[in-house]
């Protein structure tokens, strides 16, 4: 274990501290070194911090150290004045994509627990996510994902997107402060040879180690944001937006004279061309059957003209 952060948190910054600064895992400083170091040969990291031990096991404390860390020595190296606080982390997958373009370059950023990653593939947050990452090299950022199940990400994120994840997990009687770090191979290895059973012992980490019981910026003001978070969560599902289907929204804007193309429809709805040749399958098939209905109306009318003449 080697200290850090030193002026950060004074002797007396979270309970139990002995000294200055926090202590983190040798091995995982080194790995963090290389990140820190390379970033401003124009690249982007991307990190997972999930868990094999269920809910509760301390990986957002462990990904704050991770990012005071990050920063400390990104600062030294390149003498940067970057800073770090609850400011560096958002809830909502599409609040990742709007702070991405706001914070400075080679910042760590964090989205904790980013349910819209594993959406469904058409869906409209998951789409703008995959466009997001294929082009926000040019940020040059350093972002880690916490997320409660690693095999429930799309394979892009899990292998080929993601440099490398973190397994926070429990020892003896739920004991936490205890992590596994898997590098880019280990980690695809993870994902393609567990993924059917969820079994995290199909492939090896690189290595283990410990990390201490503290939040990296303030514990209260993350806590407080969290919860506002969860309460709006729970308040949409409470009252939900009017629901609509492709096919009615569709038809509602061809109504007022608006003709797109399939393609076209398509990039406005955030879904596929497959959705919208459905969907437009459906409007001609209900025309149809209107007209049909049509016609079988008009002529029963036209019996009924004939029959009270005679």
């Amino acid at each position: 274990m080697v200290r850090c952060c030193i002026k950060q948190f004074p002797k007396g910054s979270y309970e139990f501290q002995k000294d200055d600064g926090f202590a983190i895992d040798k091995t995982l400083a080194l790995n963090i070194d290389v990140y820190a170091k390379k970033i401003v040969k124009d690249m982007q990291f991307l990190g997972i911090c999930c868990s094999s031990s269920g809910v509760r096991t301390g990986k957002s404390s462990l990904v704050s150290q991770i990012g005071a860390y990050y920063t400390e020595q990104v600062n030294k190296m390149h003498k940067l004045n970057l800073t770090f606080d609850v400011n560096n982390v958002v809830f909502k997958s599409e609040d990742l994509i709007k702070k991405a373009f706001e914070i400075p370059r080679y910042s760590c950023l964090i989205l904790d627990e980013g349910d819209a990653l594993v959406e469904h593939y058409a869906s409209r947050i998951a789409r703008d996510l995959r466009k997001f990452f294929r082009k926000s090299g040019q940020l040059n950022l350093f972002i880690i994902l916490i997320l409660p199940d690693f095999f429930e990400l799309p394979q892009t994120y899990a292998t080929s997107n993601s440099n490398f994840l973190v397994n926070v997990k429990f020892e003896g009687e739920f004991d936490r402060g205890f992590f596994e770090f898997f590098s880019f191979s280990q980690k695809k290895n993870l994902y393609l040879f567990g993924k059917k059973n969820r079994d995290w012992k199909a492939a090896p980490s690189s290595f283990d180690g410990k990390f201490p019981k503290l939040y990296a910026f303030d514990e209260k003001e993350y806590r407080e944001r969290k919860l506002a978070d969860l309460e709006e969560s729970e308040d949409k599902e409470k009252n939900p937006s009017p629901k609509y289907t492709i096919k009615s929204a569709v038809k509602y804007f061809m109504g007022k004279k608006i003709t797109l193309t399939n393609y076209e429809w398509a990039e406005a709805f955030g879904v596929s061309l497959r959705t919208i040749q459905k969907a437009m399958s459906e409007i001609r098939e209900d025309e149809e059957e209107r007209i049909k209905n049509l016609e079988v109306d008009t002529r029963s009318k036209k019996n009924k003209k004939i029959r009270r003449k005679f």
